[in-house]
């Protein structure tokens, strides 16, 4: 058959290496989906056992109940709690990880103002961007 590159472009993996362990982690995951919370809250139990802080949004902190380390993102004055954010891992679709992009918007993270890695774990109706399907998620980290 005939494949265009372009329109098919190959899904290569990247592996990334931090000079020091990862230590915070911002979950964001889709909104109102049950199989996406019963997954979100697999991978932030995991990662709070692996000694990994995990941060999610304000409004999504009561799913997390019952989990230690688990903390809220609240925006306000001080130090940007996004600021230290190792890793973001989004579980959804597409929509989702620009979700996730936007927390970021008026955030300066020192002189290169980059959002940090992204692990994209496709849970979603869309999956252009996911980086690895959502039940892969733990070879994924």
């Amino acid at each position: 058959g005939y494949e265009d590159d372009i329109a098919l472009p190959s899904r290569r993996r990247v592996t990334l290496r931090w000079h020091e362990p990862i230590r915070r982690v911002l979950l964001v995951k889709k909104q109102q989906q049950e199989a996406v919370l019963a997954l979100a809250r697999e991978i932030a139990a995991w990662l709070a056992a692996h000694g990994i802080a995990v941060i999610v949004e304000e409004e999504a902190i009561s799913e997390f109940s019952g989990i230690p380390g688990i903390t809220s993102l609240i925006t306000g004055e001080g130090p940007h709690p996004l600021a230290a954010v190792d890793l973001v891992v989004s579980l959804g679709g597409d929509g989702t990880l620009l979700h996730a992009s936007r927390l970021f918007r008026f955030l300066e993270r020192g002189i290169d103002r980059l959002l940090p890695p992204c692990l994209v774990l496709g849970a979603g109706s869309l999956g252009f961007l996911a980086t690895a399907p959502a039940e892969d998620w733990q070879s994924s980290i």
